[in-house]
């Protein structure tokens, strides 16, 4: 019977860890406004678009339904970049904490030049990714400190020959703020065991 005493008395254990340790990082406010686009622009800036460019922000199609879509002229003749953007609040900024922002994208053209143009992720016009690979909808995140800051997705392209097309989904930020942690020894451990 003791053995079996003893392997509880270790799984409480191991139990106490996985509940106590997820508990160092605290979520505070985050504020990304119409991130899954389902109220249209509502929320979002858009450049000025050069000649033949569109941006729309269809009410299906996304993933799923709501999401912004950048597209250049059909034959790509017009070189440029286009962003669309938001200012936000992740968090307070006070203290150790990490501003986790997450994002999906899809890159599309009827090009055969894949490299004359770029999907461009910019944080606080800093660059947070690129995407030059058409394909499926990719889930992208990024960390920088908490505090007030501006996303702003990109279309650019260079050169091009053909039309190409640029969605965004899913925007969304969260500020962990770290907490310290209670040091517990394995003895301290197994005094709950007890």
């Amino acid at each position: 019977m003791k053995p079996i005493a003893i392997t509880f008395c270790v799984l409480r254990a191991l139990l106490l860890v996985l509940v106590i340790g997820p508990a160092c990082a605290v979520p505070a406010c985050a504020e990304v406004q119409n991130g899954d686009f389902e109220s249209g622009d509502a929320d979002w800036t858009v450049d000025g678009l050069p000649e033949g460019w569109s941006v729309d922000f269809p009410a299906t199609g996304g993933n799923p339904d709501g999401h912004a879509v950048i597209r250049t002229t059909a034959d790509g003749s017009a070189d440029g970049m286009v962003c669309i953007s938001q200012r936000f609040a992740c968090g307070e900024g006070s203290g150790p904490s990490t501003c986790v922002i997450r994002y999906q994208v899809v890159f599309a053209t009827t090009s055969d030049d894949l490299l004359s143009a770029d999907l461009v992720v910019l944080i606080d016009d800093e660059l947070a990714s690129v995407v030059n690979d058409p394909g499926d909808w990719h889930s992208w995140s990024t960390m920088i400190p908490c505090g007030t800051h501006e996303i702003a997705f990109c279309l650019e392209t260079f050169g091009a020959s053909g039309g190409w097309t640029a969605r965004f989904d899913n925007v969304s930020a969260e500020c962990l703020e770290a907490t310290d942690a209670e040091p517990m020894s394995w003895g301290r451990l197994k005094i709950h065991c007890r």
